[in-house]
């Protein structure tokens, strides 16, 4: 009797140890980017638009000044943002304007709490 005892008292004191809910999440020094390329109608690249995201939750407004340094694509959000994004996802509206002309697309997002996570959207725009 006092060995099963012992046995049930070890185990639930080792159950108690091996419990830590105080675990820390490593991320990596990645630096997500959820983007969008957009051309035009003949299909070449569409540069110096002007860009926004809006957080349909809410419509806060993320605004984009250029393409990312070195690409024909725009930022839809990135991990700038990812405080403002909801960890289970969330939909979010990227517009895209030049010469009266505009294209929008919805983003599914959502966070691992390191990152962005790109759950659905085009990952390309036609300018019409």
């Amino acid at each position: 009797m006092k060995k099963t005892i012992y046995l049930a008292f070890l185990g639930l004191l080792l159950t108690t140890i091996g419990c830590n809910k105080t675990e820390k999440v490593s991320c990596s020094d990645e630096f997500v980017t959820i983007k969008a390329g957009v051309v035009d109608a003949t299909g070449k690249p569409v540069l110096g638009a002007n860009v926004f995201t809006i957080r349909q939750s809410n419509g806060d407004t993320i605004r984009r000044g250029t393409t990312i340094p070195g690409t024909v694509e725009y930022a839809v959000l990135t991990d700038n943002e990812k405080s403002k994004v909801n960890p289970q996802g969330e939909n979010f509206r990227f517009v895209v304007r030049k010469d009266n002309k505009f294209v929008t697309g919805i983003y599914r997002i959502k966070t691992n709490y390191c990152h962005l996570v790109y759950v659905s959207g085009p990952t390309s725009l036609t300018l019409k």
